[in-house]
């Protein structure tokens, strides 16, 4: 799918029902009258909580072409159950702080590095330099990331 990469002007968002030619109904989320995405069948919570999240992206974005990449990080992050509390640089790669999970991930939530070996109590700044030195090294080692 093709998304606008311009500015977003009015930042409406909305859900319509659609009829396919298989006679099956479906609902998509428009953006300012532009296809975003379809959303199945879920729940009425469920609509009402997409429809927000996309409106906040929307609105905290510059077009939608950066909507749909909030989106989909926080999606990502919320199937693994990662709640990011700070996003650093590390060697010039975007990652992402979970002080209570005590990981280092990136926008996937594939953790980088942990502080699993560790069964301590440190405040939040330790656990964010040894996080940052931990996920350099990695970094470092492998060409994958």
């Amino acid at each position: 799918m093709e998304l606008n990469k311009t500015k977003t002007n009015k930042n409406v968002v909305e859900l319509r029902q659609e009829l396919m030619a298989n006679g099956t109904t479906v609902e998509n989320v428009y953006v300012d009258g532009q296809k975003f995405v379809c959303i199945g069948y879920v729940s009425e919570r469920d609509k009402a909580a997409c429809l927000k999240a996309i409106q906040a992206a929307v609105d905290g974005s510059e077009n939608l072409w950066e909507a749909a990449q909030k989106l989909m990080i926080n999606a990502n992050l919320t199937d693994k159950q990662i709640t990011p509390d700070e996003e650093v640089d590390v060697n010039g790669y975007p990652c992402l702080i979970d002080y209570d999970k005590r990981i280092i991930c990136d926008h996937n939530g594939d953790t980088i590095a942990d502080l699993d070996d560790l069964h301590c109590e440190l405040p939040d700044e330790a656990i964010k330099t040894l996080l940052i030195e931990r996920a350099a090294n990695v970094l470092a080692e492998e060409e994958d990331w």
